[in-house]
């Protein structure tokens, strides 16, 4: 579960005059523990977008949870393929050192014995 982006930059009952630029950047470098060893981040903001009108709390919690949410979900992909390759015999680097013969049998006894 993500935590909270400062309440100070926001509440639900004031809404203020936001950069989302700025919205967007600063809360890519607070998640930046979440993404930075399963994903990198690519920014492509608009410099010329005015600021708008919004809860800047809310804001930030949103781009804050698709963040995190996007790194777990890439991180849970890598790790169940990673689980898959362990159990897969033709990743396990051993089975090739310990087959004998090129036979199918010797083969299937190596790796499924």
């Amino acid at each position: 579960m993500a935590w909270r982006v400062s309440q100070s930059q926001g509440k639900l009952g004031r809404q203020k005059m936001t950069d989302l630029n700025r919205s967007i950047e600063s809360t890519i470098t607070v998640a930046r523990n979440e993404w930075k060893y399963v994903a990198t981040v690519e920014q492509n903001l608009d410099p010329t977008l005015p600021l708008v009108l919004c809860f800047p709390g809310e804001i930030n919690q949103v781009i804050l949870n698709l963040l995190v949410n996007a790194a777990q979900a890439i991180k849970d992909k890598v790790t169940e393929s990673e689980k898959r390759r362990s159990r897969s015999p033709l990743f396990r680097e051993e089975t090739s050192r310990r087959c004998q013969s090129p036979t199918p049998e010797a083969v299937f006894r190596t790796t499924f014995a």
